[in-house]
Order: C-alpha cells, then structure tokens, then sequence
C-alpha cells in the first residue's frame, strides 16, 4: 500500500527545484510555460509599442476621475503584462492613496509583489537547472521558493479573514500552509476548500501530502486516488 501511494503521489505532483511541495500535477506543462514568461518579463517584458495607446488613454481617464479604481486597476495589469512591476506599483499606491485603501487596491499590490517573487524564483530555478552541482545556486532556489510561500501565506490568510466564506481562498491559504510544513492547519483548510467548484484536485492532492508528511499512508493513498478520479478533459488547477 506504501508503494502505492508513493506511485500515486509521483503521478499526482511534479517537483519545483527541489523545494519541499509539488506543484499540482495537472500544472506541469503550464508552469513551464509560465516560467517562461516570468523569465521573459524579467529581462523587459512586452514592447512599449503594443500598449502605448492604452496607456495613455487610460492616464487621461486617471486624470479626470482620480478615485476611480477601474482605470488604476487597468494600468497596472497592463504595467504587469510588460513586466515593469515597479511602474504597477507607484500606480496602485497612487490609486490606494486617492481611494482611501480601496481593498481592490491592496488586492492588486499584494499581485504584483506575487509577480516580482515568481520572477524572481523564476530566475533562481533556471539558475539552478542550469547548474545541478552548484551548491549556492541550488540553495538560492530553495529560498526564493520560500519567500515567495512565506508571502503568499500571509496574503491569503489577510484575504480569507476578509472573506471567510471564500472556499477559493481557503484552498490557497491550505496549500500554503502546507508548503510550509503546518499541516495540522493545512488539513482543515482542505477539507473545507475540496468541495469548492474547480478545487478539488488541488486541495485533494494537497491533502495527500499532508497526511503522507503525518505518516498516515492510509488517508494519503485515499486523497491521491480522490485527485486522480476527479480529473476531466479541460480541467484547470490552481497553485
């Protein structure tokens, strides 16, 4: 039974630069495709020339309704799009400013913050790839990956006390919490989330891990085999 659930659990996570904490299976392809894109962003992003016209339109909206979050909130997912995170954020601390702390505001700083650490894990992943026996490369890799958790912890479990009721955000907050090795947290976090429309692969699989950590292969085999049968063509999972 131990072997299967280890079979099931290779089946069901893929790991990320060795860090403790498998992405969910169904990610594979697109977090490579992902990565690529953050590597992409981080050396410039998206040419100036394909956006310009909105962003000077959506300046002159700003301009003439300065506490209206719409338009801030367009730039600086555009700013994101061509990878100049520092541009999205003066924009977002202007409009959290003209708004008096809008939530949306604070919602789309804690994004961008999300986008410089995934860049910068980004980077520290291909770095170490690239460099299998660099000792400091792959310690680089670990780190980054755990500030990036470390941020992200924090931010969902601000955005489920906000929302307590949001089944997505509890599931993020229970993958975090067991990346981060607190498991006893995690499982409750999970079990709520799992029957969340569009969630359970990723709160199933995660469970798996939490209970195989906990030397419980029984529940472990029972949430992996649980992920497995819920998957259906067009499926999309979330980290």
């Amino acid at each position: 039974a131990d072997r299967m659930m280890k079979d099931l659990a290779a089946s069901a996570t893929i790991d990320r630069g060795g860090y403790e904490g498998a992405q969910s299976f169904t990610r594979a392809v697109a977090d490579k495709t992902k990565t690529q894109e953050l590597l992409d962003e981080a050396k410039g992003g998206t040419s100036d020339l394909r956006f310009g016209g909105q962003i000077a339109d959506l300046e002159q909206k700003i301009r003439a309704k300065p506490t209206e979050i719409g338009p801030y909130l367009q730039l600086s997912q555009i700013h994101r799009r061509m990878g100049k995170l520092e541009q999205a954020r003066a924009v977002m601390e202007k409009a959290k400013d003209a708004s008096g702390g809008n939530p949306d505001t604070i919602n789309e700083l804690a994004e961008i913050e999300f986008d410089r650490l995934r860049a910068d894990l980004a980077v520290a992943e291909k770095q170490a790839a690239d460099k299998p026996n660099d000792a400091e490369a792959q310690a680089k890799a670990k780190e980054a990956a755990r500030t990036l958790n470390d941020f992200e912890l924090r931010e969902f479990q601000r955005r489920a006390e906000r929302l307590p009721t949001d089944m997505g955000l509890r599931a993020e907050l229970g993958i975090r919490l067991a990346k981060a090795g607190l498991y006893d947290q995690a499982i409750p976090e999970l079990q709520k989330a799992k029957n969340s429309p569009g969630r359970k692969q990723d709160a199933t699989v995660w469970l798996g891990h939490c209970f195989r950590a906990k030397k419980n292969p029984r529940l472990a085999k029972r949430s992996f085999e649980e992920a497995l049968a819920s998957i259906t063509p067009g499926d999309q999972t979330h980290t």
